[in-house]
């Protein structure tokens, strides 16, 4: 524990709660622009977000074949947004993406410190009553027409928004144990699962018609994520000395990653 008092606990709590709101703002939006499978796939440019952060917050170690996984991921999402550039709503689309997975990748770092050092319950609620009174703010004063033109009487609509906030709800309840378990990168490689979910989605119940790159980078950036997870797990399972148990820094591996404790 690092002894976050209140004061700033509370600060790090509002700059969460609104960089945490930005991005599901921003990857809400994106929705209007771009397919599911897109949104869903470039969120993994959160990944090297979460490394750098990670590298300068908690002194993570990672070995040369993550950032080859890496490298192989952001070529695939490079494809994408190529193949995309050709459609003015579609490219706009891709890059809220980006720049929400950057903010979530921002947050997500922050979110890991913040929870291990004051705990689940309590992070939990300074930072819904901050998002809460930065929601409330914002969709009054950007909304509000989008509001009065919600279909509010149809029982189809109250379902879907019912699903989302229920989800998101507990999807965001989950993540700080997620945080203080394992760490964020973890948390974001084990979610990256949900694209191919998602592309099976889009291809069944959108009708979504991937074109050759477009294959060519959900291969790219599964393949890339499979690299990272196979690293990891080589990682994890070689043994470490006695001489490195010895250190006056301790060493812990998590999920192949190492990070220094001092």
């Amino acid at each position: 524990s690092s002894g976050i008092n209140a004061e700033y606990g509370g600060l790090w709590c509002i700059f969460l709660a609104a960089t945490d709101f930005a991005a599901t703002f921003t990857t809400v939006k994106a929705y209007q622009y771009t397919s599911l499978v897109s949104v869903q796939l470039l969120d993994c440019s959160a990944i090297p977000t979460i490394m750098i952060l990670s590298c300068i917050v908690f002194k993570t170690r990672y070995k040369p074949l993550h950032y080859i996984a890496v490298v192989i991921c952001l070529s695939g999402v490079g494809i994408m947004v190529f193949v995309d550039s050709h459609k003015e709503e579609s490219l706009l689309g891709d890059m809220l993406v980006v720049v929400a997975a950057v903010l979530y990748g921002i947050n997500n770092v922050c979110m890991e410190w913040l929870a291990k050092d004051v705990g689940t319950y309590v992070y939990l609620g300074i930072y819904c009553w901050y998002g809460m009174l930065i929601s409330g703010i914002q969709v009054l004063a950007l909304e509000r027409e989008a509001l009065s033109n919600a279909p509010w009487s149809n029982a189809y609509f109250y379902a879907c928004l019912f699903g989302f906030t229920f989800f998101l709800f507990s999807f965001l309840s989950i993540m700080p144990r997620l945080m203080i378990k394992y760490s964020a990168n973890v948390a974001n490689l084990n979610l990256l699962a949900a694209d191919v979910y998602s592309a099976i989605a889009g291809y069944l119940i959108f009708s979504v018609q991937f074109s050759p790159l477009y294959i060519a980078s959900i291969i790219l950036i599964l393949g890339g994520v499979l690299l990272y997870i196979y690293q990891s797990h080589i990682a994890e399972t070689s043994n470490v000395t006695p001489a490195d148990l010895e250190e006056s820094t301790s060493l812990v591996i998590n999920n192949g990653i190492t990070e220094t404790k001092e």
